[in-house]
């Protein structure tokens, strides 16, 4: 079976609660997934649902940077301050086969380095039945 995009969460690591970047980021299409405690502080995990660009990681990226770019400035602000704000870029695959590419636009990659954010890619085993 071939690699399948899944989904792309955004994480944002702070040392405070992120109750307030949350509400904004929610009000803006994002949806929340997570919000609380962490080793580290505090974790909040979002998503995009969107059904137009369900497949296409640029679309899900851009609709996220949107989001980003509309925040308030006390939002605006801890998203500056958190510690680790990562764009995280799912897959799932049996075990290897052949080659896998997945390509992120350059204009993609100039809207997260705009928003100060990184890009991590986890590829998840799917489970064999």
């Amino acid at each position: 079976m071939p690699v399948e995009f899944i989904n792309i969460d955004l994480e944002i690591e702070f040392s405070e609660p992120l109750d307030h970047l949350c509400r904004e980021l929610d009000e803006a299409g994002c949806l929340v997934l997570y919000n609380g405690s962490s080793d580290t502080g505090f974790l909040a995990s979002f998503e995009i649902e969107d059904e137009e660009s369900r497949d296409d990681p640029n679309a899900i990226i851009i609709s996220f940077c949107d989001a980003i770019n509309s925040l308030g400035e006390q939002a605006l602000l801890v998203w500056d301050q958190a510690d680790r704000r990562v764009f995280d870029i799912g897959y799932e695959s049996c075990p290897p086969e052949g080659v896998f590419t997945s390509a992120l636009r350059c204009e993609v990659l100039d809207q997260i380095a705009k928003c100060g954010a990184d890009v991590k890619i986890t590829i998840y085993q799917r489970a064999t039945k």
